[in-house]
């Protein structure tokens, strides 16, 4: 059931330390402005790509201000993250609409200090098509009992009930940390009884 992702880290501390310090700024004020909008896992998830770029940046574009970035260069980041880095359709389009937001943010809020800055993502990046690269693995009832009794025998009590939780609520895991005690009441289902609807 395991299911491999091929991984190619392009980061690192010391490559993350080199990052242009005009860049740094960029990215600071970025997040900082969207911190008030947007989880903490998303800040997180922003930054970790921004890292991404801003260090291929370093390796290939000497470094260079993102204010200054040309179409070409952008679409080879692209080009690069397709190719070596063999992101999946979703992924790449993560990291172009995160790439657009912050070059939108540059337009909109920092066009006194920039104002010949454009966003260029639409025209430098093409869309690629979300094709999933992986088979989903879907539990039938019984692998997700099965797996239940195992956890259960093991004394992983609190992993069993949240199992439970996952398959009778339908909720993604990544909504689940939301959920709290309060939310479930027994009666309140739906599909004949086959999930709980959360208050």
């Amino acid at each position: 059931m395991a299911r491999e992702t091929f991984r190619k880290v392009i980061t690192s501390p010391e490559l993350i330390e080199e990052i242009n310090p005009k860049n740094k700024q960029l990215m600071k004020m970025f997040l900082k402005h969207k911190n008030a909008k947007c989880s903490d896992k998303t800040i997180e998830n922003y930054k970790s790509d921004l890292n991404i770029y801003f260090c291929y940046n370093v390796t290939e574009n000497n470094n260079k201000f993102f204010i200054d970035t040309k179409k070409i260069e952008l679409a080879q980041f692209f080009d690069y993250a397709l190719l070596e880095l063999k992101w999946s359709g979703n992924r790449y389009a993560r990291m172009r609409s995160l790439m657009k937001n912050f070059s939108q943010f540059i337009v909109d809020y920092l066009d006194e200090d920039y104002p010949d800055f454009k966003n260029q993502v639409n025209k430098a990046v093409a869309k690629v098509p979300k094709i999933p690269v992986r088979k989903k693995t879907i539990l039938l009832p019984e692998d997700v009992y099965h797996l239940r009794d195992v956890l259960i025998d093991r004394g992983k009590i609190e992993q069993a009930a949240y199992l439970m939780l996952l398959a009778s609520s339908g909720v993604r895991i990544s909504e689940s940390i939301r959920i709290t005690v309060d939310m479930i009441d027994e009666d309140y289902t739906a599909f004949g009884g086959l999930f709980f609807v959360l208050l």
